[in-house]
């Protein structure tokens, strides 16, 4: 399925943001318990960004939030769309953002859930310019896993000095 016309490019201010798809979990359980939605975009606020995503990691997390075995841990209000980690284009900026403008290419890990979608509100501050040489594919398989990396870089507290990791 193809998104709508109104995706296909970056809107105007002045032009309506319609619709697109979201992949949400309507319960927990099977892969049954997954339905495309279409589902209204809405402005970003004063520090937030409209991003059209072009591509979402997938995570080993996805399987256990949909059965539901870390809900006590990642409490959701269902219906929720699924998704942790993306890559896109700006489409929208909120009036307080600043480091992104319409048109950039940016991937992000989200701290939640929401990338399975064909736009996504996202805090501008969670957002990491897309690089060059990556595709939107793979950028969207970046954040989740540097992330990660960093991490556990951080809480081993490894004397790294005049060394070189390789992640």
């Amino acid at each position: 399925m193809n998104p709508p016309d109104d995706f296909k490019s970056v809107p105007s201010r002045s032009e309506p943001l319609g619709s697109g798809r979201a992949l949400r979990l309507q319960a927990y359980g099977g892969t049954e318990s997954l339905k495309v939605d279409w589902v209204s975009a809405r402005e970003p606020g004063p520090d937030q960004v409209l991003v059209q995503v072009k591509a979402a990691g997938v995570n080993g997390i996805d399987w256990k939030i949909r059965e539901g075995y870390v809900r006590d841990k990642f409490k959701l209000s269902l219906p929720a769309t699924f998704g942790i980690e993306m890559a896109g284009v700006v489409l929208r900026t909120g009036s307080n953002v600043e480091g992104v403008r319409v048109g950039d290419r940016v991937m992000a890990a989200l701290g939640g859930l929401g990338a399975y979608a064909d736009h996504l509100l996202i805090n501008a501050e969670k957002l990491v310019k897309t690089p060059a040489v990556l595709s939107d594919i793979d950028a969207a398989a970046v954040p989740v896993a540097a992330m990660t990396a960093w991490q556990v870089l951080q809480v081993a507290d490894f004397d790294l000095r005049g060394r070189r990791v390789l992640i």
